[in-house]
């Protein structure tokens, strides 16, 4: 009987992706974007609540510790002012983005973007799941670059927040 973490292991067989499965709701896999950027990508199944949830943690260059997931916290050397602009730019682009959120892990400053596919009368489809993963990579492709550039000091918080085009969306603010 198909289940939707079958769906999902269908959809990433087919793109030709390797993956680990954990548990029986679990997935973790990963990608190199097309811009060369890569996201390490664990997916879940909420079968009770009938939803899927897709959270992206974006790798960034190596550290001292190996660890690369792109972090926001004093730890990794941020600054007060650095995090307060990055939460600040972090939500300008959860009210632009239409599908998914960011979040931070407080205890570690960890950035994920979590999309939710709601399913509860039928299994999501391998297009829906791989919609999912698509417009997600787009999307954090067009925003990385304006976090990384004001936390690297080359562009302001204004010009990061930008009145231009959202990123990978097409769509004017």
């Amino acid at each position: 009987m198909a289940t939707a973490i079958s769906m999902v292991e269908r959809a990433l067989r087919g793109r030709g992706w390797r993956f680990q499965q954990p548990t029986n709701y679990a997935i973790v896999t990963g990608v190199r974007s097309l811009g060369g950027r890569q996201y390490v990508i664990g997916i879940f199944d909420q079968a009770a609540m009938g939803t899927m949830v897709f959270l992206f943690v974006p790798l960034v260059g190596g550290t001292s510790s190996g660890d690369r997931r792109l972090r926001l916290h004093p730890q990794v050397g941020h600054t007060e002012d650095q995090i307060a602009g990055s939460l600040k730019i972090l939500l300008h682009f959860n009210y632009i983005f239409q599908l998914g959120s960011f979040g931070v892990n407080q205890s570690d400053g960890e950035v994920r973007f979590r999309v939710d596919l709601h399913y509860r009368d039928v299994l999501p489809s391998q297009q829906q799941i791989n919609g999912c993963i698509d417009t997600a990579v787009i999307n954090l492709d067009g925003f990385l670059p304006r976090l990384e550039g004001f936390l690297n000091g080359t562009i302001s918080l204004e010009e990061a927040l930008g009145t231009g085009e959202a990123p990978g969306s097409g769509m004017r603010l």
